[in-house]
């Protein structure tokens, strides 16, 4: 029975430790909108990368009739 009564009176105070605080929420959403933040940055810079390596491909492609082939230079061919 005493323990009844010591769980009756610990219980609003134990609610009231784990209900959340506004500054709790607060620094919650900071961290989600940070953690968005930088996901967004990071699909921006490799959005600009494949666009240079797409550059880098037809400006290869573009010039490669100007050097002879590496498997002629080797014995290849």
């Amino acid at each position: 029975m005493a323990d009844c009564y010591l769980s009756k009176n610990n219980s609003p105070k134990i609610d009231q430790q784990l209900a959340p605080t506004k500054q709790g929420i607060v620094r919650v959403k900071f961290y989600l909108y940070v953690e968005m933040c930088e996901n967004n940055l990071q699909l921006e810079n490799h959005v600009k990368r494949l666009q240079n390596l797409r550059r880098e491909l037809s400006h290869i492609k573009d010039t490669d009739w100007q050097y002879e082939s590496m498997d002629k230079f080797f014995g290849h061919n």
